[in-house]
């Protein structure tokens, strides 16, 4: 059948069609339709909508029909079965949506012509079985079936109804020039034949009595010239007859024939053919022994009649002649020559052959092909079968004879049910089911009615096919396709086939892809266009362009959005199929939503960066710290040897407070690098928000309300108090800047568990109980720019001198170096909340007490001894402990401390050492010195601490250690206490 055919030629006669409804029964026939019309739906997708209508009853259809909206056409497949098993006639059927339709409806078949479709390219079943007959014919003559093609040409031709394409308004000029209608208004004379035949005969007959009225008057005139013309008419007879008319002698040769049997025999003119034809016998006959015959009859007959045999053309050429022939004979009953006609039967007993050719062959296919076939009585008795019955029922058909069908079925006396035979002779209309043999097999079985000539049912025909095979191969297919199905429902990976651009739409989708691109249902999302999908249409059009270029794509990340906007990642993986005509049919595909690893990804490449500029930040900060530390010892130097009235003193004093501030900035570098020594101590941190609120009040200023919300039971936290601190007042004094017109500014604590789910997306986080401490404000909030880079070093958004773009970046620092980490939310004119959460400790530390002496108890009298590699910072060293009175052992490197300590004989109480030294580092010197001198203390000073002395950036317990750069009175102070304590500094 060509569906495809029909609908395009539908469309085009309808071309504002925006619906094709399919209507269809459950039976075999109608689901083979549909699965036609479904392999060429993809053609019309862009210029149809298609709707199937299956397995209906007929109430259910004729509903449907009455809603459908005028710009819908009906293609109707296959109906004369509902699924409750009710029969009906397809052109009941017909009629009955005929009547109730607004729209057009067309079929398949033209066996529905002329009862309610308007046609289409319809299939002539009678042309399929003349083919298929042709094709046995081929067979049986020796051809093999692969030198035949399958199909030569199409058997559908376009047909339509004469009143239905007057009803919808189709002229003829629209439809195909070789188009057949039915039903077209008859003709004047079609109409009026019989009259018009009966008025002639009426003048005929008025006509010959005027004739014989005349004839009367002129008879003796007529009878004359009828002699006259007799022989005339003879003659013409004779010269214009169809047939060959001939006289011959007995011995065999022509005396006269006509023009008609010349030309039989090939012969240009009758004397021509006397001239060359002297013996009938060998000339004529190709068999001379049928010329013997035929003499034998006509001496003991005196006639022949249809007397047939083979004769020569002139050219060689043979046909096949019958002969009606008498003798003619003397007085004395002597021959005296023959007379008759002759007729080519030549084509006649070619057609003959074909005939009994034609019955061997029919016999032939009957018994040979693997249907069986058997004829039936109205009592279902079997009055013929072929040999096929065997495989059936196991029986010849000799054997079948005579027995009632149901008997080799069944094998008791009760018909089978659903039988079509059954059905057959009730309804006098073809049937079929499926029949269960007595092996096991399924048989399908079509019944047909047999009619004598007044159309009286006498008989069935009942064909069959072995079908358990195919009913086990859709069993197979329909498990696979089962498994096909939940495999791709239950993939977590989106799967989708789409049209091609640039009206792309999509046609098949799994629940994944539905719910990746925020629709409720898979019918849901295939009303979205496929461009609506993609979040810039550049990415589309490059897409797309690749895929047809290269036939396929794999892993391709594209920017794409869900239904609502929501941005979306995916990594697309398509294949493109193509049509037999190499137009691309549609696209199949596989989408990975990839945005939680594209946001993973990003903040590993932001924590890279982060670390990078922390490294580059911490090694200028310990440089530079050196610097420092020289330029302030001097300072405070030069201050101690001046008077109060020196006007030296004030500049001195100047680059003393530069100098402070110049370390609070290495602090902050530091701070941001995670580089700076922490000394943390088990915290409650609502108690440090109460300690700090005043101070905050009159940091952030009377337009801004602070309000503080500490959960009473907050977990304690491990962190340095001071760091704590300046976080807070960090992020205090940029939510200030963020409201200059005033505000609200909120503190508060909860106790919060961070779960795997939060761990996973969120880059070096840990599970566990946390503390979370929130400062939110009510400012002008941040854009997504702003956001991504609030944590680097020397970036602010503020004016030039108002901040150095290190505040946050040390509260990002201190908050990573005590285990931390920190989530920021902002949106422009919504404000903004940073969320740090520290995790919980749930153990006590003893506490250090730290001793605060005057200044007028820090000189002493003990040995130092003082290791430095840079030796600007060694002298300045130096010459301080010398003016507190401390006896100095200076050295450069490890390896002569070494030395130093075991030359030296008198005790030496402390061991001043940089951290990072060549040769000998700092913590080795004195691991060393441990077991040589076990009384000295050790007092290390750096400008950021390695893991030797500070793991991970907090300083271990017992451990003397001095920040670089420092004050002078900060180094005496720090050498004083450790002197003094017993336990502090012990190596």
């Amino acid at each position: 059948m060509d569906a495809g055919g029909t609908i395009d030629l539908a469309l085009r006669l309808h071309p504002k069609t925006q619906s094709l409804v399919v209507i269809a029964d459950a039976s075999e026939e109608a689901q083979d339709a549909v699965k036609i019309i479904q392999g060429v739906e993809p053609r019309f997708a862009q210029r149809v909508n298609f709707r199937f209508l299956v397995g209906l009853n007929i109430q259910e259809v004729l509903q449907e029909v009455d809603r459908l909206p005028p710009d819908s056409l009906i293609l109707l497949a296959y109906f004369t079965r509902d699924r409750a098993g009710n029969v009906y006639r397809q052109d009941t059927v017909l009629y009955q949506m005929g009547s109730r339709s607004q729209v057009p409806i067309y079929g398949l078949y033209t066996s529905d012509l002329g009862k309610g479709i308007v046609g289409g390219r319809l299939l002539d079943g009678s042309l399929l079985g003349e083919q298929a007959a042709r094709y046995a014919v081929r067979i049986l003559a020796g051809e093999h079936v692969r030198e035949m093609p399958v199909l030569q040409k199409s058997f559908s031709q376009p047909m339509f109804d004469h009143d239905q394409i007057q009803r919808f308004g189709i002229k003829a000029s629209q439809l195909p020039p070789d188009s057949t209608i039915v039903k077209r208004l008859a003709s004047v004379y079609a109409t009026y034949k019989r009259l018009i035949w009966g008025g002639a005969a009426l003048l005929l007959i008025l006509s010959l009595l005027v004739i014989i009225l005349f004839l009367n008057i002129l008879r003796r005139q007529r009878v004359e010239k009828a002699l006259r013309q007799a022989e005339e008419n003879y003659r013409s007879i004779y010269e214009n007859a169809v047939e060959g008319i001939f006289q011959s002698t007995p011995e065999g040769r022509y005396l006269r024939v006509n023009p008609a049997l010349a030309r039989m025999h090939g012969f240009t003119s009758p004397e021509e053919m006397l001239a060359k034809v002297t013996d009938i016998k060998e000339q004529i006959f190709v068999n001379p022994q049928r010329y013997l015959e035929f003499q034998d009859l006509m001496s003991d007959l005196g006639m022949v009649q249809g007397f047939e045999y083979q004769a020569y053309r002139q050219d060689g050429g043979i046909l096949w002649v019958s002969e009606n022939a008498r003798a003619v004979r003397d007085p004395n009953g002597a021959i005296l020559y023959y007379e008759g006609f002759k007729q080519d039967v030549t084509e006649h007993r070619r057609a003959d052959e074909a005939l009994k050719k034609a019955e061997r062959e029919k016999d032939l296919i009957l018994t040979s092909i693997s249907e069986y076939v058997i004829c039936l009585n109205l009592h279902q008795r079997v009055i013929w079968a072929n040999w096929a019955i065997s495989e059936a029922v196991g029986l010849t058909p000799d054997e079948v004879v005579g027995r009632y069908c149901y008997e080799l079925w069944q094998g008791n006396g009760q018909p089978c049910r659903n039988c079509p035979v059954v059905e057959t002779i009730k309804t006098g209309q073809a049937q079929e089911g499926e029949v269960l043999a007595p092996d096991g097999g399924i048989w399908h079985a079509r019944a047909y009615p047999v009619r004598d000539a007044r159309g009286n049912l006498f008989g069935v025909v009942e064909v069959a096919r072995d079908i358990t095979q195919r009913k086990k191969a859709e069993e197979a297919w329909r498990q696979s396709e089962e498994r096909y199905r939940v495999l791709i429902q239950n993939l977590p990976v989106g799967i989708y086939r789409n049209t091609p651009e640039p009206a792309g739409r999509f046609i098949l989708a799994n629940p994944a892809m539905a719910r990746m691109f925020g629709c409720n249902s898979i019918e849901e999302f295939l009303e979205l266009p496929v461009a609506d999908l993609y979040a810039e249409p550049a990415d589309r059009q490059a897409f797309s362009h690749k895929l047809v270029s290269q036939g396929q794509v794999c892993g391709e990340e594209l920017r794409l959005k869900k239904k609502d906007g929501t941005p979306l990642w995916g990594a697309v993986t398509a294949n493109l199929v193509r049509q037999e005509s190499g137009e691309v049919a549609y696209f199949d595909g596989m989408i990975e939503d990839i945005t939680e690893h594209k946001r993973l990804e990003e903040q590993f490449r932001q924590s890279q960066k982060m670390e990078a500029v922390g490294r580059l930040a911490g090694g200028v900060a310990h440089d530079f710290n050196n610097l420092l530390t020289t330029i302030m010892g001097y300072s405070q130097f030069l201050l101690m040897g001046l008077s109060d009235g020196d006007p030296l003193r004030r500049d001195v004093e100047e680059i003393i407070k530069a100098g402070d501030l110049a370390t609070a900035l290495t602090h902050q570098l530091l701070a941001f690098s995670r580089r700076q020594v922490l000394e943390p101590q088990v915290l409650d941190l609502k108690v440090v928000i109460t300690n700090l609120e005043k101070m905050l009040c009159r940091l952030i200023g009377e337009d801004i309300d602070l309000v503080t919300l500490c959960d009473p039971e907050i977990g304690r936290v491990m962190a340095d108090p001071g760091q704590i601190e300046q976080v807070l007042m960090n992020l205090a004094v940029n939510a200030r800047d963020a409201m200059p017109q005033g505000g609200k500014l909120t503190i508060e604590t909860a106790n919060v568990v961070l779960d795997e789910n939060y761990a996973q997306s969120h880059l070096g986080v840990k599970t566990g109980p946390y503390v979370m401490l929130a400062v939110s404000d009510n400012g002008c909030g941040m854009d997504g720019e702003t956001r991504s880079r609030i944590f680097e070093p020397f970036f602010t958004t503020k004016e030039v001198g108002k901040g150095t773009g290190l505040g946050l970046s040390t509260v990002y620092g201190i908050i990573r170096q005590s285990g931390g980490h920190i989530e920021v939310y902002s949106e422009p004119g919504q404000g903004t909340s940073l969320k740090i959460y520290l995790p919980q400790f749930d153990r006590d530390l003893e506490a250090v007490p730290e001793s605060v002496l005057p200044l007028e108890y820090l000189q002493g009298s003990e040995t130092i001894l003082l290791v430095e590699d840079d030796e600007v910072v060694r002298k300045m060293v130096h010459k301080l402990l010398e003016r507190s009175g401390y006896s100095v052992l200076e050295v450069r490197k490890g390896s002569d401390a070494l030395q130093v300590c075991e030359g030296h004989a008198g005790p030496i109480h402390l061991m001043i050492t940089d951290v990072v030294m060549p040769g000998i580092s700092g913590p080795d010197l004195a691991e060393r010195l441990a077991a040589l001198r076990p009384e000295m203390h050790v007092l290390f000073m750096s400008g950021y601490a390695q893991d030797a002395v500070v793991h991970h950036g907090i300083l271990d317990r017992g451990i003397a250690f001095l920040q670089k750069p420092f004050r002078a009175d900060v180094l005496v102070r720090k050498v004083r206490q450790v002197l003094d304590s017993p336990s502090l500094g012990q190596s």
